[in-house]
């Protein structure tokens, strides 16, 4: 009785995931992270190409 109820918690928690994964809210999210692996890193917006002081110098924050 209880591992059916387990199954069923847990199949409707993979629906819902599922939903929510490939909902139309999302698709400009997915689109963007899709395009990640295919930019130089000149045009990341996380890294400027450039060294940081702090990394360059071994300080760890």
């Amino acid at each position: 009785m209880i591992s059916g109820i387990i199954t069923g918690l847990l199949l409707a928690a993979f629906f819902a995931i599922t939903y929510w994964a490939y909902s139309s809210r999302n698709s400009a999210r997915w689109q963007q992270a899709a395009q990640l692996p295919l930019q130089d890193e000149a045009e990341l917006p996380c890294c400027s190409g450039k060294p940081d002081a702090k990394r360059a110098s071994g300080v760890r924050s």
